[in-house]
């Protein structure tokens, strides 16, 4: 025993020496990426469980055990959060934002090779016969007539000047609007403008029959003065100025989209024997319905055309920055079912684009040039652009917003209401498609398995007992899209340790954590109103049958007893007689012997 008492001794006092000791910040190394680990997985369904506002299928899975247990919901394409949903008066057909540029310094991007984000003065949202303009501020407010826009056409185009002014482009004609006042071009004639495009400095329209007409900001009275005309071999149904890149007075190309199915590169070069000069042109395969121009992310690099087709394909090409050619090897891509929208969206302080079919999309420029840290050598490189799909519903029309709050920012509309989303491009750093997010909801139990359930018999609401049924769509913030929902996902939660006293109680189990004890009658046992379910698993009020028939049984023992004590005492009656009986008898002879 000495022995042994010795050797605990000694073990106990035995410390294990430490080689390594991890430190808990990294000091010379630099964490530039993660990969979150879904492992264990105990379950994994696939399917579109967002009521059709997504076209592609979402992957459920189920992992981790009591509080740290989780639904996965893994999607594919960037990520979006969702800020703010209005409801608009009818269906929109196009919306834009105006900038305020005596902000745009102040608001400068920290990278700076990146182009200053001014702040959004307006939203103009633009019907089939009117114009709803709304202020952009701490709130989002109607404005009236205060604004200057002209509120009862349809507007297609609209912007901030250099000079502080605005300009709005609708079907009769063109808007200046400039400290209080309104400076008015009217189409000639009956004509109408089908489309048009503008920048800070340059103003392009298109009239019915092919007429492309070319305005210009002065500097030196602060108007629009119109320049040359031009008459294209076909209706055009789209054009793009271009963004006015830094250090320059003006966008040098226009690309214009003609009902022929040609697109082509139009010079905005100051000149009689430049301007308006076709200087590059291909044929497309569909019609186009948008074209937009992207700088490059270098100095002296190709320009970029992005075309969204009728047909719900895209098609990227380069364009000579010198000469203005159409490059030879143009990349075309199906994006949906629909004809594809394209507008010009800030991403990480640079230029993107975001594509809008059945399904809404996004292109930015990565590697090259692209971020800070390239080096020299391949800043000689042209930026690649990838594309990828968002994880949002289907939109309609779409264009960059900022503000105080969400400074690179979409404002969108989807059917009838206005969408207000920031999109999370981290993961589209590589190729097409790389990018995939993730979304994860915590459970209060160990998910034992999940299934899809009616919405006729199943309600979308999450709970916290156990086989709770908890709703797929646990990351909408939109409680009205619940009801709207046709299926529901289910997953069963079960984890008996994590239950307190009371739902212990309320299970049937009894404080010390013991089920309890029931009578299995034939049929089955109650299931707490009295009812079997004929297989012998109710509970409930089952038990407390079971436990009166156990009392009748006792009163029925009780009952026996008395009976007993009952017979045992008309036994000591009898013997009690027995003896009176035997004295009598005993005092009969004793008479008898005197005789």
């Amino acid at each position: 025993m000495t022995t042994t008492g010795t050797a605990t001794a000694a073990s106990a006092s035995a410390t294990a020496v430490t080689t390594f000791t991890p430190s808990p910040r990294l000091q010379n190394l630099i964490r530039i990426d993660g990969l979150d680990n879904l492992s264990p997985t105990t379950g994994l369904l696939v399917g579109e469980l967002t009521g059709g506002q997504e076209v592609s299928p979402q992957i459920y899975t189920l992992g981790g055990r009591g509080p740290s247990a989780c639904l996965r919901t893994l999607r594919h394409g960037c990520s979006v959060t969702e800020l703010a949903v209005s409801e608009l008066p009818g269906v929109p057909g196009a919306i834009f934002t105006v900038d305020d540029l005596s902000n745009a310094n102040a608001n400068a991007n920290a990278n700076a090779n990146a182009t200053p984000q001014p702040l959004s003065k307006y939203i103009v949202v633009s019907f089939a016969d009117a114009t709803l303009v709304l202020s952009v501020g701490d709130t989002v407010e109607e404005v009236g007539r205060e604004s200057g826009f002209t509120t009862n056409t349809p507007t297609l185009a609209c912007t901030a000047l250099n000079d502080g002014s605005c300009c709005q482009i609708h079907t009769n004609g063109i808007r200046h609007i400039l400290a209080g006042q309104a400076l008015e071009w009217h189409v000639p004639g009956l004509n109408k403008i089908e489309c048009a495009s503008a920048n800070h400095t340059q103003v392009m329209v298109a009239l019915a029959g092919g007429e492309v007409i070319y305005f210009e900001l002065q500097q030196e009275n602060g108007k629009l003065k119109e320049g040359p005309k031009r008459l294209m071999k076909a209706d055009v149904c789209c054009l793009d100025v271009g963004v006015v890149e830094t250090g320059r007075k003006r966008s040098l190309f226009c690309a214009v989209g003609c009902r022929d199915s040609t697109i082509q590169i139009v010079s905005l070069e100051p000149g009689q024997d430049k301007l308006l000069t076709t200087l590059g042109l291909t044929t497309l395969q569909s019609r186009p319905n948008s074209v937009r121009l992207l700088p490059s992310s270098r100095p002296g690099g190709d320009l970029t055309m992005m075309v969204g087709l009728d047909d719900g394909s895209s098609l990227k090409a380069t364009v000579d920055p010198i000469t203005g050619a159409i490059g030879t090897s143009p990349t075309r891509r199906f994006l949906g079912a629909r004809p594809v929208s394209v507008s010009r969206i800030p991403i990480d302080g640079r230029e993107s684009l975001v594509l809008l079919s059945s399904r809404p999309w996004i292109s930015r420029a990565v590697g090259a040039g692209s971020g800070s840290a390239s080096s020299a050598a391949s800043a000689n490189a042209s930026a690649k652009h990838v594309m990828a799909p968002l994880s949002y519903t289907p939109l309609d029309h779409g264009c960059a917003f900022s503000s105080e709050a969400v400074r690179e920012g979409v404002v969108a509309t989807a059917g009838k209401t206005l969408r207000i989303i920031s999109i999370d491009a981290s993961g589209l750093d590589g190729n097409d498609d790389e990018a995939f997010n993730t979304n994860k909801v915590s459970l209060r139990y160990t998910p034992r398995q999940m299934t899809l359930l009616s919405a006729s018999t199943a309600t979308a609401t999450s709970t916290s007992t156990a086989n709770a049924a908890t709703s797929a769509n646990a990351t909408n913030k939109n409680a009205n899209a619940t009801n709207k929902r046709k299926v529901v996902l289910a997953v069963v939660e079960s984890d008996y340790n994590d239950y307190g006293l009371e739902e212990k109680t309320s299970m049937g189990f009894d404080p010390t954590g013991k089920p309890s004890k029931t009578t299995t009658t034939p049929g089955g046992t109650g299931d707490g109103d009295g009812n079997g379910d004929g297989n012998g698993n109710g509970n409930g009020n089952g038990a407390k049958n079971d436990d009166k028939n156990k009392q009748v049984k006792k009163e029925d023992d009780g009952m026996d007893m008395d009976m007993d004590e009952d017979s045992d005492e008309e036994d000591d009656d009898e013997g009690k007689d027995k003896e009176t009986t035997g004295e009598h008898d005993d005092d009969d002879e004793e008479e008898e012997d005197e005789d």
